[in-house]
């Protein structure tokens, strides 16, 4: 399994927030610091985010773990 990039492009895109403004407010509700780096990487593909990070973004959206989770 991996991560669904393509779902959390489709789903930032729909708030349209910079990748710096989302990383702000995603910060917030996981009391991490997340960077807009590592937003881009997760997005992009080039690095996956936590399970524990991946449980804050379905909260943050309010979807299914399986909607982040992708057959290889």
């Amino acid at each position: 399994m991996k991560f669904n990039t393509e779902k959390l492009k489709e789903l930032k895109s729909r708030e349209n927030l910079s990748t710096f403004k989302f990383a702000a407010k995603f910060s917030k509700i996981t009391g991490r610091r997340i960077s807009r780096q590592s937003i881009e990487n997760w997005a992009n593909g080039y690095t996956c985010p936590s399970f524990v990070n991946v449980l804050y973004l379905c909260k943050y959206y309010d979807v299914p773990i399986t909607a982040f989770i992708k057959e290889d």
